[in-house]
């Protein structure tokens, strides 16, 4: 299988709507909003594409203003076509790669349902030798609508420092 990783550009936002969309396991936002994370936030956004351009997979993270040394998964999903092949540990693996020895933590939200994803950040943190904690974040009672809690997943990569 050809994959060519890439940093997201503005007209990729439309493709990655498309693609939640697709996969229904992921909360589809506006598609103005992946139009504006593949633009603002390119250089912590990245693309995987399979042959003729399609899209297979894509995350979209940035650096919360209060955090340098954080990189904030907001979302990561691959097409049912190919999914269990590791593309999305491929993307969280090469965005640490780019963002350098600054980067001390890697920060997402997780609800308690999503097996897949908690596997995904458990093997990213042993690839890395790192140390994952879980902590409340965003109880389903706060959510104005019908929406599981959230749980705050930290990776804390200190340990590449002294690489």
């Amino acid at each position: 299988m050809q994959l060519t990783i890439r940093t997201a550009k503005r007209t990729d936002g439309a493709k990655i709507w498309k693609l939640i969309k697709a996969v229904g396991t992921l909360d589809l936002n506006s598609e103005y909003c992946y139009f504006i994370l593949s633009d603002f936030f390119s250089g912590t956004c990245l693309i995987a594409e399979g042959e003729a351009g399609s899209l297979l997979g894509f995350v979209t993270c940035f650096v919360p203003p209060k955090e340098k040394n954080t990189l904030f998964v907001w979302q990561i999903g691959v097409d049912q076509k190919v999914q269990g092949r590791g593309i999305a540990g491929q993307l969280l693996d090469l965005l640490i790669q780019h963002q350098g020895k600054k980067l001390e933590k890697v920060k997402t939200t997780i609800s308690d349902d999503n097996k897949a994803s908690q596997h995904l950040f458990r093997s990213f943190a042993k690839r890395h030798k790192a140390i994952m904690v879980k902590s409340e974040f965003i109880r389903s009672e706060d959510f104005e609508g019908e929406h599981e809690a959230e749980y705050l997943y930290t990776v804390q990569l200190e340990t590449r420092k002294t690489k």
